[in-house]
C-alpha cells in the first residue's frame, strides 16, 4: 500500500512539473522581448572600429536610426547656415555641421548645425554642451519635433530650432525641461530671430526657400 502511494505521489509530481513547464513555455512565447539598448560608449567604440562603414546613422535612445537622404534644399540651407554663422561667430564660437553631440548615455545625434564655445582643441571629445542646435527638416519633421526635441531638452540644450522647409517657417524651442521644451514658438519669413546666447540676429527669410 505504501509503495502504491509513493508511485502515485511521484506521478503527481511529474504531472505538476509538466504542467508548470508548459505554462512557462506559453508565457515565454507570448511575453514582450527584452531589448537591450546600445550605449553611447559602445557605439563610439564600434564606430572607431569601422563597423558601420559609410552608413549614415545616429544613435537615438539606444537604437541605430538611419538618417534621411539630403535633397538640394536641405543641403543648400545647411551650407548657407554654416557659412553665415561661421562668419558671424568665429573665433569665439565654433559652428559644427552634422557632427556628433553626446546627448546622454544612449543618444549621440548628429544635428545639422550645432554651435559651441570654441576650444581650439583637436583632441577634445564630442561636445556634451551646446548653445544652439538647428535641424533642417524636409522629410524628418516628425522625428525632429518628437524624439529629437525630447533628447535635446533632456540634455539641457538651451535653444533648438527646426527649419521647416516644407511649411516655410522656423520652430523655436526654448526653456528645456525633463518632459520637453516649455516654450515653442514659430517665426516666419519677414521675422528676425536672435538666439538667446549668441550675439547675432538672423533674418528668417534668408534660410527659407522662395514661395511657390
Amino acid at each position: 500500500m505504501q509503495i502504491i502511494m509513493v508511485q502515485e505521489s511521484t506521478n503527481d509530481a511529474a504531472r505538476i512539473a509538466s504542467t508548470v513547464a508548459s505554462k512557462a513555455a506559453i508565457v515565454a512565447s507570448t511575453a514582450e522581448p527584452s531589448v537591450r539598448p546600445l550605449r553611447r560608449v559602445e557605439y563610439e567604440q564600434l564606430t572607431e572600429l569601422g563597423m558601420f562603414g559609410d552608413e549614415k546613422i545616429e544613435l537615438l535612445r539606444g537604437a541605430l536610426v538611419r538618417m534621411s537622404p539630403q535633397g538640394p534644399y536641405h543641403a543648400n540651407v545647411v551650407a548657407k547656415l554654416t557659412n553665415v554663422l561661421a562668419s558671424m561667430l568665429y573665433p569665439r564660437f565654433e559652428v559644427r555641421p552634422q557632427l556628433p553631440f553626446s546627448a546622454d548615455d544612449t543618444s549621440m545625434p548628429e544635428p545639422d548645425i550645432m554651435i559651441v564655445e570654441a576650444t581650439g582643441s583637436l583632441t577634445s571629445p564630442h561636445p556634451s554642451r551646446t548653445l544652439l542646435i538647428i535641424e533642417v527638416s524636409v522629410s524628418s519633421l516628425r522625428l525632429d519635433r518628437g524624439l529629437k526635441a525630447e533628447i535635446y531638452s533632456q540634455a539641457g540644450v538651451p535653444e533648438y530650432w527646426i527649419i521647416d522647409i516644407v511649411h516655410r517657417k522656423i520652430i523655436v524651442h526654448r526653456d528645456p525641461r525633463d518632459d520637453g521644451y516649455a516654450s515653442v514658438q514659430t517665426v516666419v519669413d519677414g521675422d528676425a530671430l536672435t538666439p538667446l546666447n549668441l550675439p547675432i540676429t538672423l533674418q528668417v527669410g534668408e534660410f527659407l526657400p522662395p514661395p511657390e
